[in-house]
């Protein structure tokens, strides 16, 4: 629920309780609030449970009176509640800001994730950009709200499948969720983000790939006319790989592939000279 009280001549406070009696309230668990001194606005967000009776104290600043709006309302639910509206991530390493506030189970969805009664999940979509084990990292609200997760493979809530070597647990030293999983090399990976034991609130979530994705190293323009473009490319030891060419950064041909053998493979563009200029770019394979 949204509840929020607007004022024009002093700065408001609220809170929401439950209990029979002042001696026996209690304030509801996991409740966010925001002051807009500006506008003097108090927003708060909690999660309010069918059949239950709530109080809602409205205060004014350091004893401040005067009229008010309070407004109740069910907002909408995070544009990436359903597993179709996945919000697409992308890259080795990146970090997103995000919520589950709001969000709901869908019909079809599974009844846990990785082992936690799943409830009020959002979705992402990440395509790894290489092979290898990947971390995700989850900060929630401390101990208050955990958030849970876990890593799939499939395009329809029909036909989810984990993700390989998939694991998740709670780190009471530093109070993050750590997913972690191997990943396949341009492989499309659902990741549902829920909260254990049904709370909600914000979410940090940080994605790392252990080993590299190829990269462009050096080049080395030819001496020699005709010669070939000589390219050493950056990557993990046992990673295949293609190179491609463009001239114009639309249209990609598949010039050579191979498997890094250490940390390093050199490639050479034979075909160089036939061009004025050429883009490349290394493409990691599964």
């Amino acid at each position: 629920m949204l509840l929020s009280v607007t004022t024009t001549n002093f700065f408001p406070l609220a809170d929401i309780y439950t209990g029979a009696s002042v001696s026996a309230l209690a304030v509801v668990a996991g409740r966010d609030f925001a002051l807009d001194t500006t506008n003097r606005v108090m927003t708060l967000h909690f999660e309010a449970v069918a059949g239950r009776d709530y109080s809602i104290a409205v205060d004014g600043f350091a004893g401040q009176a005067g009229p008010f709006n309070l407004a109740l309302k069910f907002p909408p639910p995070p544009p990436n509640d359903n597993f179709a509206n996945r919000e697409p991530l992308a890259g080795a390493l990146l970090v997103v800001k995000s919520s589950n506030l709001y969000a709901t189970k869908e019909a079809g969805e599974p009844d846990k994730h990785a082992g936690v009664a799943s409830s009020r999940s959002i979705w992402f979509s990440w395509t790894a950009p290489v092979s290898g084990p990947v971390l995700v990292t989850l900060a929630g609200r401390g101990t208050e709200f955990i958030p849970w997760s876990a890593a799939y493979t499939g395009n329809a809530l029909t036909n989810l499948a984990m993700a390989s070597g998939t694991t998740v647990r709670f780190d009471t030293n530093t109070l993050t969720t750590k997913l972690t999983f191997n990943a396949i090399a341009l492989t499309t990976y659902a990741l549902a983000i829920d909260g254990f034991a049904s709370p909600t609130g914000p979410i940090n979530l940080t994605l790392a790939t252990v080993n590299a994705p190829p990269a462009i190293q050096s080049l080395v323009v030819p001496v020699i006319l005709g010669g070939g473009m000589k390219l050493t490319l950056s990557g993990t030891s046992g990673q295949k790989f293609a190179l491609q060419a463009s001239t114009n950064l639309v249209d990609w041909a598949e010039i050579s592939s191979g498997l890094f053998a250490t940390n390093k493979a050199e490639v050479t563009d034979t075909n160089s000279s036939r061009f004025p200029y050429r883009f490349y770019r290394p493409w990691p394979l599964p």
